[in-house]
Formats: structure tokens, C-alpha cells, sequence
């Protein structure tokens, strides 16, 4: 019923040409509207990576923007999902955001090229030994486990407004920073249980940012045989594409748009 209903609201209420009429409008003929399609993918590419690999998920409408000048696609936030064991996992039906109008713009051409191989390149260099993308993670993850933490903990006064949270969450932020152990041990939680979770999420993120490189596929493929190289990428546009999937979305997530 649902995907009945998806197709219904496709096909009669929103058009999957929106995004593309209103890119048309803002841009010149000819080159120019190739090359902002082209950077826009390739923006667009580097914005999935991120959140593929460090489970970032609830990517309703009102948190992404389009920068007409320059083709960026930003994010307003990026705060990953973790499940009730403390785990960055991709809890979401569809493992990124591919809705049919950011389809129709980047074209079936794009999507199985520019897109796809700017994914396997984005973690082929992420997946390099000598890249300093996990040193990164670390910190990102150690955040994001003592918020999570700090979420656990029993509330002593209910926060009144978003805002104030966010204001909470800063300043916890910045005592990490200036000493990160004494204020897990002043909050109780065991500090090598602490870091062992925490070096669990960092390779939970490099695990998939090697599936990703389609390294491990390469390698086991038969030598005489041409390797593809990018099945895994295409693997995952197939899903985060897929009609069916798509319909499980939440209706704010505004899965036709």
C-alpha cells in the first residue's frame, strides 16, 4: 500500500522534474548548466561518502541546501545514528539520500558515472594507509559516544527548548576538549570500556569505507577476467534508488522529493 501510495504521489502530485526545472531557471544555457550538473554530483558524491561512512542518516530537506554560485551541496549538521548499544550504524531503510528529483537532475548517465566513480574514489582515499581520515574519526566518534553517554545518564532537569540542548551539548563538547578523561571519570563510565567502544565504531567506519573502495572485490576477482571496480557503489545507488525502499521512508523525510 505504501508504495502504491508512492507512486500515486509521484505520478500525479510531485514531479520528479522539479528540481531540474528550478536549477534550469537559475543557471545559463548550454556549458554552464553541464558543468554546475557535473560539480553538483560530485558534491553530491562527497556528501553520500560522509554519510554512508559514519552512519549520518535523517536527511530531511530542511537540513541540506543547494548553493546556487558555486554547485555545493552542504549539510547543516551531521550528527550520526547510534543505535541503543552504542553502535554508528545505518539504521535507515535506504542507506543515503537519492530521491527521484536529484535522479532525474544528475540523469541515469551520471548517476552509474560521475557519481558512482567519484563514491569509489572519495574511499579509495579515505581506505589509503597513509591517510589521516581515521585520526579524524577518532575524535569524531569519541564525541559522539560521550554525548551518547551523557544521553544515558539519568536527566536532572527536563531541557526546556532545542536550543538550549544545543547550548548543553557545546559545552560538554569543550570539556572534553580540555581534559577528556577526568570528565568520563567524573561522570562514572569506565574508561577502558569507553575507548574499546570507541575503537569498535573506528572500525565499523573503515570497514565501510573499504566496502566502499570495492578493494576486497578487486582482489578476489579472477585474473582473467576485466574487474568492474564498482559494484558495491552501484549496489548501494540501487538501493538508496529503489521505489520500494523509498516508500518505507517517513513522510517528513519526503521520500519523492
Amino acid at each position: 500500500m505504501r508504495t502504491d501510495l508512492f507512486a500515486e504521489i509521484c505520478q500525479h502530485f510531485v514531479s520528479d522534474q522539479a528540481l531540474t526545472a528550478y536549477l534550469h531557471a537559475v543557471t545559463l544555457y548550454g556549458v554552464e548548466r553541464w558543468l554546475f550538473r557535473r560539480e553538483l554530483t560530485r558534491n553530491l558524491a562527497s556528501s553520500i561518502l560522509c554519510n554512508y561512512v559514519l552512519a549520518i542518516g535523517h536527511r530531511f530537506l530542511h537540513r541540506l541546501a543547494i548553493v546556487k554560485q558555486s554547485a555545493a551541496f552542504l549539510q547543516n549538521e551531521t550528527l550520526p545514528m547510534v543505535t541503543a548499544s552504542g553502535q554508528l550504524s545505518l539504521i535507515e531503510v535506504v542507506p543515503f539520500r537519492l530521491t527521484p528529483s536529484l535522479q532525474a537532475y544528475i540523469t541515469p548517465v551520471g548517476i552509474d558515472g560521475v557519481l558512482a566513480s567519484a563514491l569509489v574514489f572519495g574511499a579509495r582515499k579515505l581506505a589509503k594507509p597513509q591517510s589521516d581520515f581515521m585520526d579524524f574519526v577518532t575524535l569524531f566518534v569519541r564525541d559522539e559516544l560521550f554525548i551518547w553517554y551523557l544521553n544515558q545518564q539519568p536527566q536532572t532537569s527536563p531541557s526546556s527548548s532545542d536550543e538550549s540542548a544545543f547550548i548543553q551539548r557545546t559545552s560538554v563538547l569543550s570539556e572534553i576538549v580540555e581534559d577528556p578523561f577526568e570528565k568520563i571519570a567524573s561522570l562514572g563510565i569506565e574508561q577502558a570500556a569507553f575507548l574499546a567502544r570507541v575503537l569498535q565504531n573506528c572500525e565499523l567506519v573503515a570497514k565501510r569505507a573499504q566496502t566502499l573502495a570495492c578493494l576486497k572485490e578487486e582482489s578476489t576477482r579472477p585474473t582473467d577476467r576485466e574487474p568492474h571496480g564498482m559494484q558495491t557503489a552501484l549496489d548501494l545507488i540501487s538501493s538508496a534508488t529503489n521505489p520500494q525502499k523509498l516508500a518505507l521512508m517517513d513522510a517528513h523525510w519526503h521520500p519523492w522529493f
